[in-house]
């Protein structure tokens, strides 16, 4: 019954997915208004440069916010990847992060660049920090905490500056977003419509799928029915009861349990 229509549910939906998304979406406002005062207060307790997730949590701190920071090993086991699926349109570059946020390729850079991770001075610096404009030409640099020193280094270096060559900053407001088909930055509703789609083949019997384009008030009277809900004139003789024609009645009968003739 909780599973969306077009899987063979009715469509209710799951308390605990419900409770799952919603929490997923304090991911996209942290990300999304980072100016806010209370993305200053949880920046000020669990940021590190240790912290490898898109949002800064500290295991080691209970808390509400470490409930919030484990959505993505949940959604991980449904098969949902919410770093993946959180994007950025790059705007200012103020508030995305240069090595640990997906903005330029389909990965992090700290992921694609490993050796230059390490060597990076400040591993949370902003792709703004890391930009400068110089007679309209855009230059990309940050501060090392030791340089490349071997070919490995160098190398990578050099792939990744021919990677940034293309990338243009404006004034624009970065803008987070789930993604998806729908015209909104993000929604409740497309992270329930996405763990909804990956249990796809959890499917049960036939007792327990629903037919999607079925009215659903046809599919209720179906299930009550192979449930016993409703009495039927092929069990009515276990009930005791006796159908004169082809009409059926209850008088002088003692109900057990409220039951409707079909």
């Amino acid at each position: 019954m909780i599973k969306p229509k077009r899987f063979g549910g009715i469509g209710i939906g799951s308390i605990k997915d419900f409770n799952i998304a919603m929490l997923s979406k304090w991911w996209w406002r942290l990300k999304d208004n980072p100016n806010q005062l209370w993305v200053e207060v949880v920046k000020a307790i669990h940021d590190s440069d240790s912290n490898d997730k898109m949002i800064p949590v500290k295991k080691y701190l209970p808390g509400t916010w470490k409930d919030i920071g484990e959505v993505d090993k949940i959604l991980g086991k449904m098969g949902v990847q919410i770093r993946e699926k959180f994007t950025v349109k790059i705007g200012n570059g103020d508030h995305v992060s240069f090595w640990k946020d997906i903005w330029v390729m389909d990965q992090p850079l700290k992921d694609r660049f490993p050796r230059l991770f390490h060597l990076a001075a400040n591993k949370s610096s902003s792709v703004a920090s890391c930009f400068s404009s110089l007679s309209g030409e855009a230059l990309w640099a940050w501060d090392w905490a030791k340089s490349p020193a071997n070919d490995e280094e160098w190398i990578q270096l050099d792939e990744l500056m021919h990677i940034l060559d293309r990338i243009k900053l404006s004034d624009q407001k970065d803008v987070w977003k789930w993604e998806n088909d729908s015209d909104f930055d993000f929604s409740v509703k497309d992270i329930r419509r996405e763990i909804g789609t990956r249990e796809e083949g959890t499917t049960g019997d036939v007792m327990n799928c629903w037919n999607a384009w079925a009215p659903p008030k046809c599919n209720m009277l179906t299930w009550q029915a192979m449930m016993g809900k409703w009495l039927l004139k092929r069990n009515s003789l276990l009930e005791g009861f006796r159908f004169p024609g082809s009409f059926a009645t209850g008088v002088g009968l003692t109900w057990r349990t409220r039951t409707t003739f079909l």
